[in-house]
């Protein structure tokens, strides 16, 4: 026993009051004397249990990292051998299953390292690690030596997922968060205040707790009023975001997408990201999005995440451009504008899109977009975009079967309620090409857009498809 403390004594840091245990079986000394000290034995480690108690009722941080321990029977006296310990490290051992855990729960550890074990691929994500090991802990404060975020929890499945962002004014980071209606996670999303830099906090929970909760609409989105605004008012902003996001995807899905550029501020800032969901069986089917996605529990290089990280117009676009070509179902988008001021429009849209090329086409996709915008600076004469967006999150994952189901199951009607916000002479060319054409007005405005306000080259367009009989008779009066 004598040997066995000094050995353990010369391993004690006084200063730090830290006893490294690390592969405590071969120490030199114990292996000089024939000593086999295994701590995956109880008695040794109810014997080294003992010496802590009686030389170092002190300790703060244990290190028994590589001995071996499949299991902590041993430590199960460690809350009252060494009530002290705040850092316990228990990394690159044999620990099979958590709940051995259970057997030290009542040290109130701050630090725990876990890496290593068989257990910690059990989980099927990251945050259900932290969360399952921070419930034992609850006073812990790092884990595998970072610092712990608790995601938090959403009715459906208490998951969460974490998405970085910048602060575009200050460089800072934000955090600001909201609900993902179409797999129950919760969302952290980028945002900034571009007006004073100042962090936008939007609130959220569950409607169990009294806080409140966004839950996204139909495309006849709600628009939460301050008590005295007028539902006129209201009506603006509504049609306004249903403009915008007809135009948006209007140009996203046909043709050259580097026409969303008046779609973005100077200084935007744009990311992806793709949920690994371990149960989904064509998971490897994303990889065109997987390799542009800036997820932080996947990607550890930090130049990398940079990278994926899209600032600047330019950027964005380019970047969109070498995503699959796409066609959205605009009848399946849930659209939520959860924040809106006189500078500032902030609003979520999910919905499903089909890829309609390469090895992929025909492919189902659902997708989350947040969108925080401003008014634009100015009325360009080629673009009928009025707000401009200064942050952009997007996040693509495999539909289910049910969404599947519904996807493309009827046409896009034309939109009635609001007036298109189009510039008067731009209203007087959808009025006249829809009586020459004969096609309804959302349709002949759409042509007139995608032929740049060209009214003959539009018209020519026009024939040249009509003539090919690839004009559907629904886009007809």
């Amino acid at each position: 026993m004598e040997y066995i403390r000094e050995s353990m004594m010369n391993r004690y840091d006084a200063s730090q009051k830290a006893l490294d245990l690390e592969k405590f079986r071969f120490d030199q000394d114990l292996m000089d004397k024939d000593i086999d000290m295994m701590l995956n034995r109880r008695s040794c480690m109810v014997a080294t249990l003992q010496i802590i108690q009686s030389d170092i009722p002190e300790l703060l941080s244990l290190n028994l990292t590589n001995n071996k321990l499949y299991q902590l029977d041993g430590l199960s006296d460690m809350t009252e051998k060494a009530p002290h310990v705040k850092i316990l490290n228990l990394s690159r051992n044999k620990l099979k299953s958590f709940t051995e855990l259970e057997k030290v729960k009542e040290l109130k550890l701050e630090e725990l390292w876990l890496e290593g074990n068989p257990f910690c691929n059990c989980f099927l994500d990251h945050f259900e690690y932290i969360s399952t090991i921070h419930d034992l802990f609850p006073k812990l404060l790092r884990l595998d030596g970072e610092d712990i975020i608790v995601p938090k929890r959403n009715l459906q499945n208490g998951k969460g997922l974490i998405v970085p962002t910048r602060n575009l004014q200050n460089g800072k980071d934000l955090i600001v968060p909201t609900g993902n209606p179409q797999d129950g996670k919760d969302l952290i999303v980028p945002t900034g205040n571009p007006q004073d830099g100042k962090d936008l906090i939007v609130p959220t929970g569950n409607p169990q707790d009294g806080k409140d909760l966004i839950v996204p609409t139909k495309m006849d989105i709600e628009v939460p009023q301050p008590c005295k605004e007028s539902c006129n008012t209201s009506e603006v902003i509504k049609n306004l975001v249903l403009q915008f996001l007809k135009e948006y995807y209007l140009f996203y899905d046909n043709g050259d997408r580097l026409r969303l550029l008046d779609a973005y501020h100077d200084q935007a800032c744009f990311s992806l990201s793709v949920p690994f969901d371990v149960s989904d069986p064509n998971l490897n089917n994303l990889e065109e999005y997987f390799k542009y996605s800036r997820d932080l529990k996947r990607q550890q290089d930090s130049s990398m995440r940079m990278q994926l990280l899209k600032h600047t117009k330019h950027d964005i676009v380019n970047s969109l451009s070498l995503l699959p070509k796409t066609q959205h179902d605009l009848c399946s988008f849930l659209v939520d504008l959860f924040l809106h001021t006189e500078m500032m429009l902030c609003f979520s849209v999910n919905g499903l899109f089909m890829e309609v090329e390469g090895k992929c086409r025909g492919c189902i996709r659902a997708f989350t977009r947040i969108f925080i915008a401003i008014p634009c600076s100015d009325s360009r004469v080629h673009s009928s975009f009025r707000i401009c967006i200064m942050n952009d999150e997007l996040i693509v994952r495999n539909a289910s079967p049910k969404e599947i189901q519904k996807a493309f199951t009827s046409l896009p009607a034309p939109d009635t309620s609001f007036k298109p916000l189009l510039s008067e002479e731009q209203q007087e060319m959808v009025k006249s090409f829809s009586v020459q054409s004969g096609m309804k007005l959302d349709w002949s405005q759409k042509c007139l857009q995608d032929n740049e306000w060209d009214y003959t080259k539009a018209g020519e367009a026009f024939t040249a498809l009509q003539n090919e009989g690839k004009i559907p008779k629904e886009f007809f009066k």
